[in-house]
């Protein structure tokens, strides 16, 4: 009998990230609802934190979760919802900064002094982590991120470069940075 990991529930979500400071963020974007959606941005914003934390299971499984913990929808209209086409209609509508402007608001080093692994003496242990990741292939992505080449033309899909610092001891991956996949380090802003 194999031992589960223990998740942080949806119900955690809206403690680490409020309700109303993702509100505030979709206000500041201009995402905020003008008229009453069957898919409202803030559970579309909890949708892609979910995202990160049922990794294992599909889209629309955690998108029917999420819907269904918020009780904001009847079963009957789940499949409709969580259709891929309504997923992919929603997320852009949205757009990525509301999810850039949340990640920049509330996520920073969590450790505390009786973390493992975390401390050295009174400092913080944080790495330099990065790598780049595989985008979808449009001409609008191919221009903001560009495309490697490979020994006969280019890549299949355009590449993004990202660095980030991790804090040792949590993990906690904050301050991120993207940019084109062929940035070289010494070129990232500094903060």
């Amino acid at each position: 009998m194999g031992v589960r990991p223990v998740g942080v529930s949806l119900g955690a979500l809206s403690k680490f990230f409020p309700p109303q400071q993702i509100e505030e963020i979709l206000r500041v974007n201009k995402r905020e609802e003008k008229r009453r959606r069957k898919l409202p941005s803030l559970e579309l914003m909890f949708f892609l934190i979910a995202l990160g934390l049922h990794a294992s299971e599909g889209c629309r499984a955690v998108l029917r979760r999420v819907l269904l913990r918020k009780g904001s929808v009847a079963e009957k209209e789940l499949d409709r919802l969580s259709s891929d086409s309504a997923i992919s209609q929603a997320r852009s509508r949205l757009g990525w900064k509301p999810i850039r402007d949340l990640y920049q608001s509330v996520v920073r080093p969590i450790a505390t002094r009786r973390t493992v692994g975390a401390w050295f003496r009174r400092w913080r242990l944080v790495s330099l982590d990065g790598s780049t990741l595989d985008l979808a292939d449009t001409s609008r992505n191919e221009r903001a991120f560009g495309r490697p080449g490979v020994s006969r033309g280019k890549a299949a899909f355009p590449q993004l470069r990202w660095v980030t610092l991790l804090e040792n001891g949590t993990h906690v991956l904050f301050g991120a940075e993207m940019g084109r996949y062929n940035t070289a380090k010494r070129h990232w802003p500094k903060r």
